[in-house]
């Protein structure tokens, strides 16, 4: 509170307002890291250093700044592709994942986003995988119905 009694716009940790780390903040704006900061820097976005120097963000204001990003006006393409579509693709190009090592130029911060990154495809498949399988298995109980249905006099 302010001496006149009006409430402050700043949030020392007591408030609603959500801290972050950065990391977790270009993670929920699927920026770099850099971004984040740079956005911090130039004050785009709040941010706040904790007692042992790590930069934290404020949820509230990354929400602000990452709606005018252009990450959300034009979305990546062959985001609403269907998956049978892509998956081919992707298969076919397995072979040349399994001898791939990241580049020594990216950063921690990098690394880290792009495990995340395949952490989420990885459940996306997974999931793709659970439809796949579902619908096999009812076509196959659909086909032995057919079957019994034939043979009924």
């Amino acid at each position: 509170m302010s001496l006149d009694g009006t409430p402050k716009n700043e949030d020392f940790g007591l408030g609603t307002e959500r801290w972050v780390s950065v990391r977790e903040a270009a993670r929920a704006a699927a920026v770099d890291p850099r971004t984040i900061r740079r956005w911090a820097d130039t004050g785009r976005i709040r941010g706040r250093r904790t007692p042992g120097g790590h930069r934290q963000i404020s949820l509230d204001g990354l929400n602000g700044a990452y709606s005018s990003t252009v990450h959300r006006s034009n979305p990546p393409a062959g985001t609403n592709r269907d998956p049978s579509e892509i998956i081919p693709d992707w298969a076919a190009s397995v072979p040349l994942w399994a001898h791939w090592h990241p580049p020594r130029r990216l950063s921690d911060d990098d690394l880290e986003s792009l495990r995340l990154d395949v952490a989420a495809c990885r459940r996306g498949l997974d999931d793709v995988d659970d439809a796949l399988t579902a619908e096999l298995h009812q076509r196959d109980e659909a086909a032995v119905e057919a079957e019994r249905n034939r043979f009924v006099y």
